[in-house]
């Protein structure tokens, strides 16, 4: 009797009283009755309909018969203000809306359906209409409502999933599918491992993102079920505890040894999506290593993967299984890091891989060995040859992140600066100015790459011989004429480089000198910069700059000098004489320029004095000027 009641709920044959309450004809509402709001419902104008509508609500469960004759209204607003109204009311609404699920009238059923799915839980009276539903034109909307509902749903659908017909029963493991947790995820287990479940039940749970670490006991239980299909995803659904536990990947690690292929598969890939207790997935992968089958041992060094540097104890059979051309072991190497370089020749051979992707990772796993992968550098430099410019660009990222001999990596990186790809020649200028002094043999290279057509080549090759410094000094006419370049950001570069040159950069002077004019302040105190650098050579064009027009310019004439030591010598007469500029900044200036000079501007002296004596203000500023000259 208990069963049949059962199957008579689940197919919608049994039904729940409704629940009927009279109206209360003392209660008023704005000094009117139920039954004098409820005529409104018919009323002509939609505004009041709504209002209407929203006066019922404070019937309570005595207006639902009212509630749901103007859900049939099509006016503007007037069915939302309905749904909002019923939804609130809760389960004593719950009848009425499931009589009109069965209406003829599709637009009162989807009424019917958004308005207990917006209930949620308190809809769980609905649950046998919904289900009855599942295999209508309105399914999809049903089953959205008993997702809503939640678990009050779940023993239903486990009838339904077990009993019902199979449009009814897919239908079913998709609804618990999206409810979740361990009531839905046991109902599937059950039919799962019943024997005859139907691929829905599979797909059902195998789509569960998370499952209920409670349930890790009954999956391994079932995992004694001698359906191969079945063995499978359970194997997946354990991989999908949260959080994994000792047990859901002991279990995994153990399922490894299953006499199926396929199973043993999904336990590799499983113990891959868990990424947890390393100490026991760890080593059962690494012995998966050397399955006898092909797949299981790509699918085991796919898993390690997640585990980082965890995995390194994997390294060497890792790299045997690069050497047989498996590339899932390269992508596993690149994860753990430093501590694969052993592995260090398999992923050069890797590097010749057929199948881009797999060849890219062979460079990413050497770059994440780091300097550990020197050895590659050979290898990356030819590399840097090959037709494909996705490859070469990587073997240059790669070349200069190994940090490899700069015997090998210089005269590869020179000639990548001829490179048919604008950024594979700006890379290569970019890693020759890592390298500093080493990367001077490359400066004819540099040098030539300072005519190139695209201005951030231009740019790396300046900074490259920068870094390099006096070594750099062929390239000083190359960089002399970019000083005038178009492009501010090639002009400042080149400026830098010659800076970094210094003295030898003397033949750039005439070039220097102008820009101390210059309207950008940026260009024009780089140019001060390496005028400086270059050192007494550039002395007498300071000195003509001190008599300039722009006030700015003698300032910053004033302050180069200042910074040149001895070398300044011969322009101590001429600093002295800015005392009496007509512009104060420049007489402070020339004050500070001459204390920092020291001992080479004593000739100076008596005009400091004279200075302090006419200017009070900055007395104390020339007589600190006079201790640091006289060091006292």
């Amino acid at each position: 009797m208990a069963i049949a009641l059962a199957t008579l709920l689940v197919l919608g044959l049994a039904t729940t009283p409704a629940l009927t309450a009279e109206p209360d004809i003392a209660q008023l509402y704005e000094g009117r009755t139920l039954s004098e709001w409820g005529q409104d419902v018919n009323d002509l104008s939609p505004n009041v309909r709504r209002e209407t509508v929203r006066a019922l609500a404070h019937f309570g469960p005595a207006a639902v018969p009212f509630l749901m004759r103007a859900a049939r209204d099509n006016g503007p607003g007037v069915q939302t203000e309905v749904a909002t109204v019923v939804s609130r009311m809760g389960l004593v609404a719950v009848p009425a809306l499931v009589d009109a699920l069965g209406e003829p009238d599709t637009a009162m059923q989807h009424f019917a359906i958004t308005t207990l799915s917006a209930m949620g839980p308190e809809a769980k009276d609905a649950v046998p209409a919904l289900l009855q539903m599942l295999g209508s034109p309105r399914g999809a909307m049903a089953g959205d409502a008993l997702v809503k509902i939640g678990a009050a749903a779940v023993p239903a659908l486990r009838e339904v999933l077990n009993h019902g017909p199979p449009a009814a029963r897919a239908a079913a493991a998709g609804v618990l599918r999206q409810i979740g947790g361990r009531e839905a995820a046991q109902a599937l287990l059950d039919r799962l491992v019943a024997g005859d479940a139907p691929s829905d039940v599979m797909v059902a749970l195998n789509g569960m993102s998370v499952v209920d670490a409670a349930l890790t006991p009954t999956l391994i239980r079932a995992l004694s079920t001698s359906k191969a299909s079945a063995r499978v995803q359970i194997i997946r659904a354990l991989g999908r505890v949260t959080p994994a536990t000792v047990e859901s990947v002991g279990a995994l690690a153990n399922a490894l040894n299953d006499p199926e292929r396929d199973v043993r598969m999904s336990a590799a890939f499983a113990l891959g999506d868990a990424h947890a207790q390393p100490h026991l997935a760890v080593p059962a992968l690494t012995r998966a290593l050397d399955d006898p089958d092909h797949e299981v041992r790509s699918s085991a060094a796919f898993a390690l993967r997640p585990y980082g540097r965890a995995a390194a104890p994997a390294v060497p059979r890792l790299a045997a299984l690069v050497r047989a051309g498996v590339s899932s072991a390269v992508f596993t190497l690149e994860a753990i890091g430093p501590e694969a370089r052993s592995a260090v020749p398999e992923l050069i051979t890797a590097l010749d891989f057929p199948v881009q992707v797999d060849a890219l990772a062979a460079f990413r796993a050497l770059r994440a060995i780091g300097p550990g992968a020197s050895a590659a550098g050979p290898a990356l430099a030819r590399a840097l040859g090959k037709s494909d410019p996705t490859i070469r660009r990587q073997a240059l990222i790669t070349l200069v992140a190994v940090r490899a001999d700069a015997k090998v990596t210089v005269p590869a990186l020179a000639r990548a600066l001829t490179d048919t790809v604008p950024d594979i020649r700006e890379g290569a200028g970019r890693g020759l100015a890592d390298l500093g002094p080493a990367a001077t043999p490359a400066v004819p290279a540099l040098t030539r790459a300072l005519g190139d057509a695209t201005p951030s080549v231009r740019v790396e090759a300046s900074r490259a011989l920068q870094a390099i410094g006096p070594g750099a000094k062929a390239a000083v006419p190359a960089l002399t004429q970019n000083v005038g370049d178009v492009t501010p950001a090639v002009r400042r570069a080149s400026i830098a480089a010659l800076v970094a040159i210094g003295a030898a950069a003397a033949p750039a002077i005439p070039t220097l000198a102008p820009l101390l004019d210059d309207r950008d302040d940026v260009t024009a105190a780089a140019a001060a910069a390496a005028l400086a650098g270059i050192g007494a050579p550039s002395v007498p064009a300071l000195q003509s700059a001190l008599r300039a027009v722009n006030s700015r310019t003698r300032e910053l004439a004033v302050a180069t000098l200042g910074r040149m030591g001895p070398a300044a010598r011969p322009a101590v007469g001429a600093l002295a004489a800015r005392l009496g500029d007509d512009d104060a900044r420049v007489r402070m200036a020339a004050v500070d320029a001459l204390g920092a000079l020291g001992p080479t501007a004593a000739t100076a002296v008596p005009a400091l004095r004279a200075f302090a004596a006419s200017e009070p203000d900055l007395a104390d500023r020339a007589h600190a000027a006079i201790r640091a000259i006289q060091k006292r």
